[in-house]
């Protein structure tokens, strides 16, 4: 099944396609006709030929296609079954392929049939339809983007500029994103629809999605507050010290890490119930086994696990560089760390045991784990990159539409099938 909007073409002298994607200029007596031409007032120099983007079980695809003097058809094939999917003229053309089994690869192409024999096959894209929800920051835009569900490509980019965190509602998918300069939380529905805006947080910095609402930490008023999913402030606690790093235990309560070392357990409606007082500086910090916390000190080089009276239950020392820690949905208690020291990915275990290290990387951030464990999405801003990878580290995809992605955040509802095909 497939649906499709047309765009209206105009038209322009023949251009030969080389090498299916450079053109050189045939006889005109217009200027910047060439598509290619950086005047041309129709393409800018930059003609957009096919774009895949992947979705639930469909695949959006849509091309410009100069409308050349000798051009008699255009034809959208699916190389997977080598049928074609639509056939029309030059002009701007949006197409969606649906019905599709999620998790399988899926290319096309544009084929070009002008009234001589000739025909120009243009080159190939790719695309995975899958259910995943992605969402990335990347810090040297400061904007945050929905990626499709196969991280190779972005579908559109969020309004919010200076953007200093976002977190994504597993089931729903929908996302939070924390504006530190503009004051204001903002939360998007999946489709980039805006959900609302709370302005109640003078610089949110930290926001991490909980049960019904979200917690978020303002380093510069001191305090920690609860928005509920409608966007209310349900909750707010003033803190002595300054919270940067946010572990959520349930909708009533986070871990805080501030910023010179103490590590709070705060309570709605309570305030602190527990506290660990050491110096340090805190690197990442995740939600531990039994209510506890996972935390990595970048001064002293270790990671350490409290049980939820903020007792030290275990410490690993001589690991450097932690920046980031996300909970293994495999194992409870166990978690993923993004150690730039190694420049790895590795797995500790509820007790503390490394068991599995993943070197596709270089300088590692966020990282997100779907439900199964059986993907692994990693913002690596040493690589100007987001990676898809397999559980094994194969590299799935690498995605270098980012300058500096710092934050990746994804929904993996239903969680995709361990034997997928790649």
């Amino acid at each position: 099944m497939g649906s499709l909007i047309p765009g209206e073409g105009r038209g322009f002298p023949r251009i030969l396609l080389v090498l299916g994607t450079a053109l050189a200029v045939s006889c005109s007596t217009r200027d910047h006709d060439n598509p290619l031409d950086p005047e041309n007032e129709s393409t800018g120099g930059r003609p957009r030929w096919l774009e895949a983007l992947a979705d639930e079980g469909a695949v959006d695809l849509r091309w410009r296609v100069p409308g050349y003097d000798d051009l008699v058809s255009v034809e959208l094939i699916d190389e997977s079954t080598a049928e074609a999917l639509w056939t029309g003229k030059a002009g701007e053309v949006s197409y969606r392929h649906e019905d599709l089994p999620n998790h399988e690869l899926r290319t096309y192409r544009l084929d070009l049939f002008f009234d001589t024999p000739d025909s120009i096959r243009l080159p190939s894209q790719s695309a995975e339809p899958g259910p995943a929800v992605a969402w990335v920051l990347d810090a040297g835009s400061g904007r945050a983007t929905r990626v499709t569900p196969d991280a190779r490509a972005v579908r559109f980019t969020l309004p919010v500029v200076d953007a200093a965190s976002l977190r994504v509602e597993p089931d729903s998918g929908s996302v939070a994103v924390a504006d530190f300069f503009g004051g204001a939380v903002h939360s998007y529905a999946p489709d980039g629809r805006l959900r609302w805006i709370n302005r109640d947080v003078e610089h949110p910095s930290d926001v991490e999605a909980s049960p019904g609402g979200w917690w978020v930490g303002d380093p510069v008023g001191r305090v920690v507050v609860w928005i509920d999913d409608a966007g209310t402030t349900v909750y707010g606690d003033t803190l002595s010290g300054t919270p940067v790093l946010l572990a959520v235990v349930s909708d009533l309560r986070v871990w805080v890490a501030e910023e010179r070392g103490p590590v709070l357990l705060v309570e709605r409606g309570t305030g602190v119930i527990a506290r660990l007082d050491e110096p340090g500086v805190p690197g990442a910090l995740a939600p531990g086994p039994d209510g506890g916390v996972w935390i990595s000190d970048l001064v002293f080089d270790r990671v350490r696990r409290l049980d939820e009276d903020a007792s030290v239950v275990f410490e690993r020392t001589g690991m450097p560089g932690i920046v980031s820690m996300t909970p293994d949905p495999g194992e409870t208690g166990a978690v993923w760390l993004s150690d730039r020291g190694r420049g790895s990915l590795v797995r500790l275990a509820p007790d503390g045991t490394e068991t599995e290290s993943l070197e596709a990387v270089v300088a590692p951030s966020r990282i997100a784990v779907s439900p199964d464990g059986s993907e692994i999405w990693v913002a690596d801003p040493g690589a100007s990159a987001l990676l898809r990878l397999a559980r094994d580290g194969t590299v799935l995809v690498r995605a270098g539409q980012f300058s500096s992605p710092i934050t990746v955040a994804v929904a993996f509802e239903p969680a995709p099938p361990a034997a997928a095909p790649r």
